[in-house]
């Protein structure tokens, strides 16, 4: 999906590399839930340690951020 075929902001969508060959997609919607239900990261075997948690919260949080301004001004 292009960037004209988005809908709305849960159309969105974080893709997250683990490594050069495991990649995991995330939209909107999901990366809310897990901000909100952090613990849900360990289910994911490439998190090994909570410093991996941290930085990835960090950058779902700043995904929120650009999408929400992207979609709500």
């Amino acid at each position: 999906m292009n960037q004209e075929e988005l809908l709305s902001k849960e159309d969105e969508i974080f893709c997250c590399h683990f490594s050069l060959t495991n990649t995991q997609q995330f939209n909107y919607s999901e990366v809310v839930n897990i901000i909100a239900d952090p613990e849900t990261l360990w289910e994911f075997e490439e998190i090994q340690q909570l410093d991996q948690i941290h930085e990835l919260l960090k950058h779902f949080r700043t995904f929120i951020k650009d999408v929400n301004n992207k979609w709500d001004s």
